[in-house]
């Protein structure tokens, strides 16, 4: 999750009993809160990063002159993710994903996929340079070729909260 997420929720990280029964709860073996997206209003972890597998997470990475702030909390959610891998002695691949600058207090994610079935459902933009995205879809395709990496047109939701992997949070299969 994100520290954000956690403030937002009035979840108070550093009470262990607290964190220990949510990881319980969750079935989680260690915690890493990660920074949310500077302008960013749901404060989701889905828009900073994603896991493939158990050992294989896609971070979004932010053009440091574009969205420099964005570009440092990237940084440091990889820093966490290496760092509590580490601690668990659990092999990690951690694997980035170019993100568009975003769009006053809007992101176009690549990283906010949904994995069903052999597909990996990947949201697709009109707004954002198609180079981006090319090379989104095609590392995604890369990291991921058991699957069929499927944009789904995003533009329309974006404005209200997130993609594809928001959308469908709680659906229940």
């Amino acid at each position: 999750s994100t520290v954000d997420y956690f403030e937002l929720a009035d979840i108070d990280a550093t009470n262990e009993a607290l964190v220990q029964a949510l990881m319980i709860d969750l079935g989680c073996e260690a915690l890493a809160l990660v920074p949310s997206l500077e302008r960013e209003d749901t404060k989701h972890v889905d828009l900073v990063m994603q896991f493939l597998s158990p050992t294989a997470v896609v971070v979004a990475r932010f053009d440091p002159v574009r969205a420099p702030e964005d570009a440092r909390r990237t940084e440091r959610a990889v820093e966490v993710l290496r760092r509590t891998a580490a601690s668990m002695g659990v092999p990690l691949t951690i694997e980035r994903i170019d993100s568009p600058a975003p769009q006053g207090d809007l992101y176009p994610s690549y990283v906010n996929f949904l994995q069903v079935d052999g597909y990996l459902l990947v949201p697709s933009y009109t707004s954002v340079e198609r180079d981006i995205e090319r090379r989104a879809l095609r590392r995604l395709a890369e990291l991921v070729p058991d699957k069929t990496v499927l944009p789904i047109p995003s533009d329309e939701v974006l404005p209200h909260g997130g993609a594809i992997h928001c959308l469908t949070w709680g659906m229940v299969r």
